[in-house]
């Protein structure tokens, strides 16, 4: 219908089709039960994000496109009608920054496969379209870049939350883009950002020429800024658009309705500026229509929409087509949201640590990124995030002990500023110093005990190798005294020779069961008392 209402600024709209799909979205949740509205939202922005990558599915809501469209184009006048069977005239289309960047494939969004499609089809079919940037939307896709580029080089980035980032929805399209490449290559912010150090060479690349205006127009600049101005400010969108970038739309769009004629066809209008910013787009549309006009801005899906006439369908237009048709709205964000979850991003890249899946979650979560966007300061902005890891890992005690300690970490440092380091740092000496002097005490009670067993051990041993000697000795001196052993009885030496096989005795039993005495009493002890028998076994002279 808005494409329809695009050709014919005639044609009455209905109030709703003028609403962006989102909005129609939420209207038509609001008729389901509260519990079954994440599901079923989930399920119709997953059907149309992963259209593309299904051809069944491109072309099912390629089908629906054009019954809807035609549907709607009957309901034009003829002569509108005959705009899709004519040779096109000539049109300057104007290339918003957000367009570019699809181009010059620095980011991730759906407009990067149609923005490239787009250029393709204008060459393969010389299609008669001045391809164009105006030199303000040059200064702010450098401005744009090397922003990016401060905020990506001012971190190091771990693997863990590279991964985390690619995942969500809640980040820019270049930070995105930038960790997507890291994750495939490695590569640094230095080396990612240095092929766009000269932009209108790389455009010019893609015969897309620079307008330089050849006047001001300070004060009809002026005007459309304060309209724009005031139409953000009553829709409540005033915060997601800063001056400069205000500044800029009004410039360019300014720029485009100077050279359109006042003719009804869009097509025939000799300017169009092809814009992702719906915001953009919705303040023309309305200020256009109150004024009988045609829009001078479109959305990349329309303009794919109205060239389908007059480009062959083949599988590739059909998917790019069914992309641009699951409309940007989807898969963009707001600036608040990115700035929130640029912010998050770069606060959870400092927690060490920190899993991946629990990151992954906080950036995919709308309530949170919502939360932070109303922070009244850093502090309740730093608040909120930690509020949400406790929350995200309460199942997972591992990871919640990890997160706990590093989030007392955290607020340690921040009471150094108030003065409050220091008795931290003796409350944790004297701990570890208490902790010490237990491990010490502990240690030196169980070497005293362990002393203490193997005297005991000893002594016991010793003991048995004594009565075992004694029996021995016993069993001996039986045999000696209590038998007719004359001979050693009547040795002049028999009480030393006696003495000494007894005390060899004595020390092989001890050894025997003292195992830590047993070199000492075997090959010493033993050696000296054999030693003795011998000598006294040879006795003297008599």
């Amino acid at each position: 219908m808005q494409t329809a209402a695009l050709l014919d600024p005639s044609l009455e709209v209905a109030p709703e089709y003028s609403e962006s799909l989102s909005s129609l979205l939420e209207d038509t949740l609001k008729e389901v039960p509260g519990d079954g509205q994440p599901l079923l939202r989930n399920a119709i922005t997953s059907f149309l994000a992963a259209a593309g990558r299904d051809p069944d599915r491109s072309t099912y809501i390629a089908q629906l496109a054009d019954g809807a469209f035609n549907y709607f184009s009957l309901t034009v006048a003829p002569d509108v009608a005959e705009q899709f069977r004519k040779k096109l005239n000539s049109l300057i289309l104007f290339l918003d920054t957000n367009f570019l960047y699809g181009i010059l494939d620095i980011t991730v969004n759906p407009q990067v496969t149609v923005s490239n499609d787009l250029l393709r089809a204008i060459q393969e079919y010389k299609l008669p379209f001045d391809l164009i940037y105006h030199a303000r939307t040059l200064r702010e896709l450098r401005t744009s870049i090397d922003k990016n580029k401060t905020y990506l080089g001012s971190r190091s980035w771990p693997m863990e939350i590279s991964r985390a980032a690619v995942t969500s929805r809640n980040l820019s399209g270049v930070v995105v883009k930038y960790h997507q490449r890291r994750l495939e290559t490695g590569i640094d912010v230095e080396s990612f950002f240095r092929p766009y150090d000269h932009l209108d060479i790389l455009l010019e690349a893609k015969n897309i020429s620079v307008f330089n205006p050849l006047e001001d127009r300070t004060a009809e600049r002026g005007i459309l800024f304060n309209e724009y101005q005031d139409w953000l400010r009553q829709k409540g969108k005033d915060e997601t658009k800063p001056y400069n970038v205000i500044d800029h739309d009004t410039t360019v769009l300014d720029q485009v309705r100077r050279l359109r004629s006042s003719v009804k066809s869009s097509l025939d209008a000799g300017a169009l500026l092809i814009t992702c910013d719906y915001v953009l787009y919705k303040f023309d549309w309305e200020c256009s229509r109150k004024q009988g006009q045609a829009s001078s801005t479109v959305l990349p899906n329309l303009f794919w929409q109205i060239l389908r006439p007059f480009i062959p369908s083949n599988s590739d237009f059909d998917r790019s087509f069914a992309e641009t048709f699951a409309i940007p709205e989807f898969r963009t964000i707001s600036g608040g949201s990115s700035k929130a979850g640029a912010k998050l991003l770069y606060i959870l890249a400092g927690y060490k640590g920190l899993p991946e899946e629990t990151a992954a979650r906080m950036l995919s979560n709308d309530l949170l990124i919502n939360r932070l966007k109303s922070a009244q300061d850093d502090e309740q902005f730093q608040q909120y995030i930690e509020a949400a890891i406790v929350a995200e890992n309460t199942t997972l005690l591992e990871e919640k002990a990890a997160l706990t300690q590093q989030l007392e970490l955290e607020r340690s440092e921040k009471e150094a500023t108030k003065g409050q380091l220091r008795e931290e740092r003796l409350r944790a000496e004297k701990d570890r110093q208490a902790r010490a002097d237990a491990e010490k005490r502990a240690k030196e009670a169980e070497k005293s005990a362990s002393e203490a067993r193997a005297r005991t051990d000893t002594l016991f041993s010793i003991a048995k190798g004594l009565l075992l000697s004694a029996a021995l000795i016993g069993i001996f001196e039986f045999i000696v005294y209590g038998t007719s052993w004359d001979w050693l009885r009547s040795h002049p030496n028999s009480y030393g020779i006696q003495a000494s096989l007894d005390s060899i005795l004595i020390l092989i039993c001890v050894g025997l069961f003292v195992r830590q005495w047993r070199k000492l009493l075997w090959s010493g002890g033993a050696i000296v008392a054999f030693l003795s028998v011998i000598f006294q076994l040879l006795g003297g002279p008599r």
